[in-house]
């Protein structure tokens, strides 16, 4: 994987300095966030070997920001019922809500693992009860921000987060059921909680063609440039160049993160791009399927839980080409890395093939 980076980095350079980008300095912006990400993937792994039994600090910062991105955004819909006020610091309300859709898993999860250390007959029963309630209002303030977003997208993605936490905490006998019925309860509950306009905007859906039309014209471009792509970060210069103006789009992407890649990159830069990730996802998978009764396995399903649902987002919307929710993102696979390199199984393994 160490290898790999850089040779997707040298061929997103080729883009730039080889008249294939049609936007040069919009792929070296984006080779060097890409560069910037590999760095947070790598040294989120190595805060987790490097903490070992308290693991799950390395989670505690995209916690702290994602409450108080949350309060932030509570406050804004405090002011009123306009829609555009709840966003936190961001500049977009689905970009707010893909970072707060994050970090709800990770709150959700220490609630699990507080929850496991409450035994009223041990002396620290009372601690753990106290951090499983704040952990359990930190992630209620949380879903506030979310379902009030109004972030139709976010909504989804935080139903298929919890729903893939919860289900990598049960049995395996009963996942299939327990997924339907913890899908059932999260829909229920975040519909609860909802503002009335969440649901208005649900029923707008159908005259929305906006985003049909640009994933038309997105796979227009991949036919056009199927190999080597338009240039890393060059879709919104490319589709101008296209189709000239386009004045009812304020912010050119194709709100589908993987026909924007696929368009960006072509066939050479996208098996790059997997051949670099792979290895980490593996990882990821690896930490997530560990000991159910192993507080640094939940820690690994929360992270898997946080980027599947940034990941489901991303099908409807641009949310990796946000830097902050990126890197964040990045840091949760990084995070799940270190637990994987951290199992007994693993460093057993690692120690073997080293004799």
């Amino acid at each position: 994987m160490i290898l790999v980076f850089p040779a997707f980095l040298l061929y997103t350079l080729i883009q730039a300095i080889s008249g294939i980008s049609v936007s040069p300095g919009a792929t070296i912006r984006h080779a060097a966030l890409f560069a910037g990400c590999a760095a947070v993937l790598l040294a989120a792994r190595r805060a987790v070997l490097l903490l070992r039994r308290r693991a799950w600090l390395a989670a505690l910062p995209l916690l702290i920001v994602g409450v108080a991105q949350a309060a932030i955004g509570i406050r804004q819909h405090s002011f009123g019922d306009d829609e555009i006020h709840v966003r936190g610091t961001f500049h977009n309300r689905n970009h707010f809500a893909g970072f707060l859709e994050m970090a709800l898993p990770l709150a959700a999860g220490w609630v699990v693992v507080f929850a496991r250390r409450v035994d009223p007959r041990a002396g620290g029963g009372v601690r753990a009860a106290l951090g499983a309630g704040a952990c359990a209002a930190a992630a209620l303030v949380i879903v506030l921000g979310i379902v009030y977003s109004l972030s139709r997208a976010a909504f989804g993605a935080a139903v298929v987060g919890m729903v893939a936490l919860g289900t990598g905490l049960l049995p395996r006998r009963v996942r299939l059921p327990g997924a339907v019925v913890l899908a059932a309860t999260v829909v229920l509950g975040l519909a609860w909680l909802a503002p009335a306009l969440l649901f208005d905007r649900f029923g707008r859906l159908a005259g929305e063609t906006q985003r049909v039309w640009l994933w038309r014209e997105t796979v227009e471009m991949i036919r056009e440039r199927p190999l080597v792509g338009w240039g890393f970060g060059a879709y919104g210069t490319a589709l101008v160049a296209r189709r000239g103006p386009l004045p009812d789009f304020p912010d050119v992407y194709a709100h589908n993160d993987y026909l924007q890649l696929a368009a960006e990159l072509g066939v050479v830069g996208l098996l790059l791009l997997g051949a670099a990730t792979l290895p980490a996802a593996r990882d990821v998978l690896r930490a997530a399927a560990g000991d159910r009764d192993r507080n640094r396995t939940v820690l690994a399903l929360a992270c898997l839980a946080g980027m599947a649902a940034l990941a489901t987002h991303s099908l409807v919307d641009f949310q990796l080409y946000v830097p902050a929710n990126l890197l964040s993102f990045a840091w949760l696979a990084g995070t799940a890395c270190g637990v994987s390199a951290s199992l007994p199984e693993t460093a057993s393994a690692a120690s073997t093939a080293s004799r």
